[in-house]
This record gives C-alpha cells, structure tokens and sequence, in this order.
C-alpha cells in the first residue's frame, strides 16, 4: 500500500510560528495564579506563558523560552518569581530567565518575606533560596504533597504557612524547621493566603480554614460545596473562589455572613466559571480562571453584601466545532446556534441566526466564495450567499425583525434555515464540489443538493455516525466512528471499504494530491484513490481532530493543544503552541493558521514576519510604517555597525489593515543608522 504514495514536495522547516490569541481577549490560557503589585497586573498560565497590564486594557505576553505549565508566582527582590512543571523557576520583570532545580517535582506554590522565598510542591518538595538563584530543598516530617504557601505574621513575627493534600498544613518561622497542624480535615486544600490579620485556606468540597496564629485552625462553612482554588480579601471582605464557585463574606457582629455571587438574584452576578486565582488590588476584587476568565468584582452600595462583577472582556465562549475559509472570509461554528465570521482571522463578528436554530448545536460548515453551509444537531441546516447585501441588522432578541421567520441578516450577511429540515440526523460533515453540495452525518447519512436549498437523502450501507466528507479527483470520500469509509463516484452511490482500525476516523481532507484522514487515538490514514489507505504513525494518542495543508507541510490538530507537522506525510513531529485546549477546526491562507476549540477558542499561527514598509525621517524624528497581520508582536531594533542590535520597546500590530505606524525620536546624533523588526 505505501509504494501508492506520492510524496510531498518537500520543503525546508515550517518556518517559525508566531501564536496569537483571537479569542478570547486578552488571552484564552487558564490562569492559574495573579498578583497586583506597584501598578501591575500579573498572571501566570499554562504553558510557560506570563502576562502584565497596567491598565487591563492591553495585555503584554513575556518570553519565557519553556513551554512548561506555571504554577504560582509572588514578587521578591524587585522581580516577579515563578515556580512550575518538574523544578522549574523563573524571575524577571520582562523577559523571564528560566532556572531548573533538577527534580520531576512540580512546584506548586511560592511565597516570599523581605530575605527568603519558598517555594513548595510535589512529594512534600519545600525549596528555599535567599536570591532566587540558589535552592536548597529542605526535610520536613511529612511525605504529604503540597499545593501553596504564604508569608504571614503573628504578633509581628513572620511565619511561613503551607497546605497540601489529606489537609496538610505545616508552618515554619525561617522555611527550615517546619512543625505539622491540625486542621482536622482530610480534604485537600488547595491554596492559602495571609489577609490582614489571619490565614485562610481553601480545598476540596467547599472546605475553608482560618487561623490567626497558624497553629490552631478553625472550619468555616461559606455555603460552597465544590472545590475552592483561591482565596483574596481586604480584612472586611472575603472572597473564595473555585469549581462554579465565588462567595463573599463580611462580618457583621463578628460573624461572616456568606453569599453567593454567581446567584441569578444578584444584580450583577459573576459568570458561572471555574476560578483558579483571586486578588484584590486595594479597590476591587479579580477572580481569574480557566480559558483566560477574568472577572471584577466592584462594590457600589455599601449597604449590601454582593459585588458588581465585569468580565473584561465580552468575548464569546460557546465552543466551536469547525472553522472555514471561503473567499476572503473566515467562518466558525458551535454551541447556542454560534456562527461567528471574520475577515482578517483576528477580529471575530457574531453572526444573528434565525430564532428556528438559535439554541441548535452547528457541529460543521463549508462552502465557497459565495455560498456557505452550516449544519448542526437534530438535521439543522443554515445557508448564506456569503455575500455583501444592503441590509441592516435586526434585534433578534427582542423579535423585533421585519426579515421571514427563517431568514436573519448580520453583517451584509443573510442567513436563511432550511425547512422542514431533511432529515432528523445530526450533521456534521459539509462538502462543495463543481455545483454538488453533500453533507454527512449520524445514523450514516448523506444528503446532496446542487442549490443547498432542496436536500435529497442518499442511501449507505453503515449506520455509524459519518463526521466528514470530503471531494477528491475519483469522487467523495465520508469517514466517521468504527473506523468507517464510504467512497462515492458521484454523491448518491455509496460503497464502504475495509479499514483496520476501530478508531473514529473524525476528519477528511483532500491535500497534496492525496486523501488524508485524522481521527482518534492519533489516527492517520492516507489514500490516493479511497480504496487502499496507509496507517501513518502520528506519535500521538491524543485525539486529531482536523488536517490542512501550511507552507507546503501537512499540520494536523487535535485534544490537549496537540498540534502536528509533517514534511511528507510519513515523520510527524508536535509543534511548540501556546495552549493545552482541545480545538476541534483549523483553516488556513498563506501565511495563517486559524484554529477554533473549546470554550470559544480561536487562536492563529502566522509564519509572516512584519516588514517595513515605508520609512522617513525629519530632523531626529523616525517615522516607520509596518506591515504584518494584526496581533503580531515585534520589537524594533537599531544598530549602527550591523554588528550589534539594541532592542527597542515591544510593538503590536493592532490595526486591521495589518498596518502599524511608529514615532520614534533618534538620540545617539548618528547619521547612518540601520533598522529591523524582529519577533
């Protein structure tokens, strides 16, 4: 089978890639841990990314150069320090210098006093260094794993405190000698902190501790019932936060009183979300979390216990199933009858559907320059001209809309439902070829149309779910659970092949002359006619969900973050990303990759450096024009002897156009100066 192969043309390395959130904004990494000091904001994520503000409004990544998951942060000696996977450390205020410790042990948490840092984590770890760069592990009398630390004081004497699981908690006056408490609980706690006067410590199943001495623990019951990750307060108010959980306490009569600040009868309630970190900055309370959730919580009349809180951002968070390119447009599907379009892959619209499919689950779309096709659960089928008309938008919510019931239009975009709906079926799989639309779905169906309006059922020999389908030079290929195919000359006749795998074969694609299926379990399969198909070796068990082609290399996406590349089709090798979420779609144009998953993901990879486009100079006034796709990072650097670069300060393409406008007044006196931009 593998001497059918035709081989890519092989090229040099993908170039580097440049990651880049699109949704939602900031950023879409969990944010595991946050601190406020001197004017900034700090947030460590998954894999190795860190990032600031000043205002909450523009959100600087910092290079790292790992690609490890943080863990906790506190800030020392003038510079933020770092701890994460197997041992590692990292401290600056910048860019960050990154330090191993040489153990598997990850370091869950950090704290800091005037003169020492503690870091704690897997196995009973405790590490201490007076500089940040000398770590010394020390004994302890216990073998519990640890999950935080905090610094505190008790009559004006410092003391460190950490928990961990089974309930452990210790406390040691210099990070050395450390004495085991009860706190008469077996859950795991999850984090601590020091709040004015006392300690406080979350866990498992709502558990909250406090003790004002660190040796002697008191249970308090918040109302939480799931799991707590974060504690913050400002010794009048107490927030804890977790699992679908943010409580906040007062005390009134030197009782706290407790209540729940996701409840739909607050007048501003947080979003139901799973919070990883709390910090109060002095005025208001953050609560940060997974998939870059952040949320303010503002107090405006004092008279009452809730807060008002704000996400930062609006962005949309429904998953997305698929993502497509027709024309010049971007389109994404997903949950809550999601549609979502973009021109440029950074700056996303939310596309109005009709009331008929506004709670429908869109699992696919596809299409061409000017018609796109999206399917969903229960048979749901939405088509759109794809085209600019003179509309305008309506107030679907409200039902205010002179447009027919199953016809909305958003964006010069007009979106029409087809009814009845053809089928009861899930569809997900969604094809165009030469005048022929076909889509695949559950209980193995196939329905073709030459207009997508008038929808004709075909008959197949598998009742397994079919999940993509996809035109090729012989014909149609559908794939989809227990390792089905069915290949097609024309769309109605269908005839399934042997395959020898179980897996669910998720995704076809026609690519480099070859059809490529990627599916579950790290499945990859290659075919030239549809008949006999090759078992390529991915590396990966985790599940593939999608595969394109990008500068001439295959790169096949998945579960987890995983992202893969391959020159021939035969060696793949995981691509360095900037996120461990599962995305389920990837489309592609020359110099981007779009990738949309869970939680209203949506991330790009672009191999296009930012050039300079124009250049001119007034007196010791430089004025540069950039080009480059908007969201691309890039410093400017200079030198005058093309032997050594000075970096200037990072630059940001923000503008949709892709062009950047830059002042910068020259002070060295040099007439001849060279200049470059570099990621």
């Amino acid at each position: 089978m593998a001497g059918l192969m035709r081989p890519l043309t092989i090229t040099a390395a993908l170039p580097p890639l440049t990651w880049i959130w699109a949704n939602p904004a900031p950023h879409g990494n969990n944010i595991v841990d946050m601190l406020y000091t001197n004017g900034t904001y700090f947030q460590v994520a998954e894999q190795g990314q860190i990032y600031s503000s000043v205002d909450l409004a523009f959100w600087r990544r910092h290079e790292t150069q790992v690609t490890n998951a943080l863990r906790s942060a506190c800030y020392f000696g003038n510079r933020f320090v770092v701890t994460g996977e197997e041992g590692l450390i990292l401290q600056g205020t910048n860019d960050f210098t990154p330090l191993r410790l040489g153990t598997t042990d990850w370091l869950e948490g950090i704290a800091a006093s005037t003169n020492l840092l503690v870091a704690v984590g897997d196995n009973a770890a405790i590490y201490t260094s007076a500089n940040g760069t000398q770590w010394q592990r020390q004994s302890v009398p216990f073998t519990d794993w640890l999950r935080s630390v905090c610094y505190g004081k008790v009559n004006q004497t410092g003391i460190f405190v950490a928990v961990g699981e089974s309930g452990r908690i210790a406390s040691s006056p210099n990070g050395t000698t450390w004495t085991i408490r009860a706190g008469n609980t077996t859950q795991n706690l999850n984090k601590v902190a020091y709040v004015v006067d006392r300690f406080v410590a979350v866990g498992d199943a709502g558990t909250v501790l406090t003790s004002k001495d660190a040796v002697t623990w008191s249970a308090i019951s918040s109302g939480a019932t799931n799991d707590l990750y974060a504690v913050a307060g400002n010794g009048v108010y107490y927030m804890v936060a977790g699992s679908s959980e943010l409580r906040m306490a007062t005390a009134v009569l030197t009782t706290l009183v407790w209540r729940d600040q996701t409840s739909t009868s607050a007048a501003a309630p947080a979003p139901q979300w799973t919070y990883l970190c709390a910090v109060h900055d002095g005025t208001d309370f953050w609560a940060g979390g997974r998939t870059g959730m952040l949320v303010q919580g503002a107090k405006t009349n004092i008279l009452s216990l809730d807060h008002v809180w704000t996400p930062i951002s609006n962005s949309p968070r429904y998953w997305l199933w698929d993502v497509t390119r027709a024309g010049n447009l971007y389109a994404a599907v997903g949950d809550h009858g999601t549609i979502l379009t973009s021109g440029d892959g950074a700056t996303w619209n939310w596309e109005y559907v009709p009331n008929t499919v506004s709670n429908t689950v869109f699992l696919g779309l596809g299409g061409h320059r000017d018609e796109l096709v999206a399917v969903g659960n229960n048979g749901a089928i939405l088509y759109s001209t794809n085209s600019i008309v003179d509309v305008v938008s309506t107030n679907v919510a409200s039902g205010q809309t002179t447009l027919a019931t199953n016809q909305v239009s958003s964006l010069g975009i007009t979106w029409t439902a087809i009814t009845p709906r053809p089928t009861t079926s899930d569809l997900q799989g969604v094809c165009y070829n030469q005048g022929l639309w076909l889509l695949a779905g559950g209980s193995g169906s196939i329905l073709t149309s030459t207009n997508a309006t008038n929808w004709t059922v075909r008959t197949t020999s598998t009742t397994e779910i079919l999940s993509s389908v996809a035109a090729f030079p012989g014909g149609y290929v559908a794939v989809g659970d227990m390792g089905t195919i069915l290949t097609s000359p024309n769309g109605t006749t269908w005839t399934q092949r042997a395959t020898t795998t179980t897996n669910w074969l998720y995704r076809v694609r026609y690519l480099a002359n070859q059809l490529w299926v990627v599916g579950q379990n790290g499945a990859i399969f290659s075919s030239p006619d549809g008949v006999a198909w090759t078992s390529r070796v991915s590396g990966t068990t985790k599940w593939l969900n999608d595969i394109a082609l990008f500068k001439n290399h295959l790169v096949a996406i998945g579960t987890q973050g995983a992202v893969l590349e391959s020159a021939d089709g035969s060696t793949w090798s995981p691509l360095a990303g900037i996120s461990l979420k599962s995305v389920y779609g990837l489309a592609t144009s020359r110099d981007q990759m779009v990738l949309v998953g869970v939680e209203g993901v949506i991330l790009r990879a672009q191999a296009a450096p930012v050039q300079i486009v124009a250049y001119s100079r007034q007196g010791s006034t430089n004025l540069f024009q950039f080009s480059g796709y908007p969201g691309k990072t890039f410093s400017l650097q200079q030198t005058a002897d093309l032997k050594t670069w000075n970096t200037g300060a990072a630059l940001e393409v923000l503008d949709n156009t892709g062009l950047f406008l830059h002042l910068q007044v020259s002070t060295n006196g040099l007439i001849h100066e060279f200049y470059r931009p570099t990621p």
